[in-house]
Parts: structure tokens; sequence; C-alpha cells
């Protein structure tokens, strides 16, 4: 995964196309699914890459809002921990910033 986040970021490749198996403009065939999306995510938070975190967890919860009711009961508790990780993504990103800025003074 370290090497599709380097990728991403090298090339600029929004985690929407990547996800729709879009790569360089090119459509692979090779899709995404929510469960792949998050666990991304969750990597990307791990490795300290936020704004790529931040874009693959917005994009499981995007999944997860297209789905009919009868699909989104059955991943409520990934709903759940989507959120989470979410929140404490831009939390730890807030907090950076903050500590960044005390550090100046």
């Amino acid at each position: 995964m370290g090497n599709l986040l380097r990728l991403q970021t090298y090339y600029d490749i929004d985690s929407k196309d990547l996800a729709s198996g879009i790569l360089l403009r090119k459509q692979t065939g090779a899709y995404l699914n929510i469960y792949q999306c998050f666990e991304i995510g969750r990597f990307a938070k791990q490795r300290k890459f936020f704004t790529l975190a931040i874009s693959w967890l917005y994009l499981a919860g995007d999944i997860f809002e297209s789905y009919e009711d009868n699909r989104k009961s059955q991943l409520d508790t990934l709903m759940t921990n989507i959120s989470r990780e979410f929140l404490e993504t831009v939390f730890e990103v807030i907090c950076s910033k903050l500590n960044l800025l005390t550090k100046k003074q």
C-alpha cells in the first residue's frame, strides 16, 4: 500500500479515480470496494499521509452513502470505524498544525 500512496502522490492521482479503476486516464477494470478504500485510508493515516488518509476515508464514506438502506444496515460497524478513523485523522492534522504554530512563537 505504501507504493500505491507514493504513486498517487507522485502522479497526483485522485482517490476516486483509483477506486474506480482509472489510472493515468485509462480504465483498468480494477475497482476498489469500500473495505479496500477504508484500509488504504487507515494505512495512509498510520504512515502520516494525512491528506491521502482523509481522501480515502471520505471516499469510503461516500461509497457507503451510495448503498441501498438494506446494504447500509449490514455495514453499520464499518461506517462507525470509517467515521472514527476520519475524525481521528482530522484531529491529528489539527494538532500537528497547532503544535507547529506554538513552536514558531
